[in-house]
């Protein structure tokens, strides 16, 4: 399963921003049952509001039928497929994606780019880095 690499800035408040590398799929909003959890208070965020999904090599973000909607390209959006490098909207929030993947080496699992054909951490060959990868544990930074 492969992660992707959610950076996000709140244009109503600069100190609420972030970077995370997350397994797919993840769900986005205040509650706390979301693996990216939203909860600056007052804003159109809601609970369950979006939702990343990975099929057949595509990622796929969808609204969760929210208050205030998810916007690509400035338009809202039911569902839509994105790409690595794909900007989205949900109230405040500027959020960026990229497809990330983990080292296969169980000794390193160090975050690498999905372009990377080694591991600049250690060296190993990841030519099959997203088919070997396996969830576990967002990592902050």
């Amino acid at each position: 399963m492969p992660f992707v690499r959610l950076t996000w800035m709140n244009s109503q408040n600069s100190s609420d921003q972030g970077k995370r590398i997350l397994a797919l799929p993840i769900n986005l909003g205040r509650a706390g049952s979301n693996e990216l959890v939203l909860a600056e208070p007052h804003t159109g965020v809601s609970r369950w509001h979006a939702r990343l999904t990975y099929t057949q090599g595509e990622i796929t973000l969808t609204d969760l039928s929210s208050t205030n909607g998810t916007y690509v390209d400035r338009r809202p959006i039911r569902q839509t497929q994105i790409s690595s490098g794909g900007e989205f909207i949900i109230d405040y929030y500027n959020f960026t994606l990229r497809l990330q993947v983990r080292c296969r080496n169980t000794h390193c699992r160090r975050p690498v780019d999905s372009r990377s054909r080694t591991c600049p951490w250690c060296g190993r060959f990841l030519a099959d880095a997203v088919t070997q990868a396996t969830p576990d544990h967002a990592i902050n930074f």
